[in-house]
């Protein structure tokens, strides 16, 4: 990809925050890593209060399990 075949409207970063992500050490594969992992943290934190109310908020641990393997059979 040309550097001037930019996706419009995509997010780019500041010469700060790619600046503080350079320091960390997080440039090239690593960065690519690190974006994905913080995505995928992303979007549990966002579905955990949907799944965990159903899954986790059963009063004992059998339950608990057998809710789990139910759903791992189907």
């Amino acid at each position: 990809m040309c550097t001037s075949d930019k996706i419009p409207n995509e997010p780019q970063l500041t010469e700060d925050e790619a600046q503080v992500l350079y320091d960390l050490g997080l440039h090239g594969e690593s960065l690519r890593r690190f974006l994905g992992r913080i995505s995928a943290a992303s979007l549990s934190v966002l579905f955990a209060p949907s799944l965990g109310s159903e899954i986790f908020g059963k009063s004992t641990p059998d339950e608990v399990v057998a809710e789990i393997q139910g759903s791992l059979q189907n």
